[in-house]
């Protein structure tokens, strides 16, 4: 934290979504120590779930718009995945708070939309879009709860 706000203060805010990503590194380099001299498997998914975390905090701090929701929802499916494939509970606990706020993050972009498009009438391009993201994102979760 105090790294991030050290940045923060000095006028390198465009480093900071890098910074997120380098302390996850530093959390997965961890995993992998422990996953070498430790026999649970159970502390080595603690840092490797601190992983998930920092880069999703490093999405929206570095990135701005649709890739932020593709992104957020992409790491649910991976972690979703993860979670069904090793038996997780942990990493299922944590998709699906990141798929609501991919969600939550698309559904703020339909609203920004929309809104544009009562005020522009001539910009049809960005409510098509939103209805594209919304048909993808509606098969993603389907694929997830029939999972």
């Amino acid at each position: 934290l105090s790294g991030f706000s050290i940045l923060n203060d000095v006028d390198y805010t465009d480093f900071l979504g890098l910074f997120s990503i380098f302390v996850g590194s530093l959390h997965f380099i961890a995993a992998l120590i422990i996953k070498r001299y430790s026999t649970s498997n159970q502390l080595f998914y603690l840092p490797l779930g601190l992983v998930f975390v920092f880069i999703t905090i490093a999405i929206p701090i570095q990135l701005d718009g649709n890739p932020v929701v593709l992104l957020w929802i992409s790491e649910a499916i991976v972690l979703f995945y993860i979670a069904r494939k090793k038996s997780i509970e942990f990493y299922e606990f944590f998709a699906f708070p990141i798929l609501i706020l991919g969600v939550g993050t698309y559904l703020n972009d339909t609203f920004q939309a929309y809104q544009l498009y009562n005020r522009e009438a001539s910009d049809f391009k960005l409510i098509f879009k939103n209805v594209n993201k919304f048909i993808l994102m509606a098969k993603i979760v389907k694929v997830i709860l029939n999972y």
